[in-house]
């Protein structure tokens, strides 16, 4: 029998297929389908100040909202291996990305532990802005 931590560890490590997409020098895309028909786009958009900063945004069917349709451990893992193929390419310096708390149900808690576990593997270290009452941001930057 898993323990729960085994069990926590293989779920993030079955996502569906993600192919990235370069679109220009500041955006890559990837695109899944789901089986349900929906599809899960994830976005990697840049703003160049001194250095590009490098915003990531998922959506499934449309929306950035949880949607209750369920499979969100191969949800994440999916969003997890198009974040690290994207971060393989493109080395970035900085990396962000935002947990709503607008709608009563936050990311927070399960974004700072998938960064506990990712984000230092993947050489970079992390920071959390929670000054904000809407939203959570979290920040990655290159070790």
């Amino acid at each position: 029998m898993k323990t729960f931590n085994q069990f926590i560890l293989e779920a993030f490590d079955k996502p569906y297929p993600v192919k990235l997409k370069k679109v220009d020098n500041l955006e890559y895309v990837s695109k899944t389908k789901l089986p349900d028909g929906s599809n899960l786009n994830i976005e990697f958009t840049g703003v160049e100040f001194d250095d590009i900063q490098w915003n990531i945004v998922f959506f499934r069917g449309g929306s950035i909202e949880k949607t209750g349709e369920g499979d969100e451990m191969k949800i994440f893992a999916t969003v997890i291996s198009a974040t690290e193929k994207f971060l393989k390419k493109v080395k970035p310096n900085y990396v962000s990305f935002t947990a709503d708390k607008s709608m009563g149900v936050s990311r927070t808690s399960l974004y700072s532990k998938l960064l506990k576990r990712y984000a230092s593997k993947w050489g970079y270290k992390t920071t959390t802005d929670k000054s904000s009452s809407s939203s959570d941001v979290f920040h990655m930057e290159k070790k």
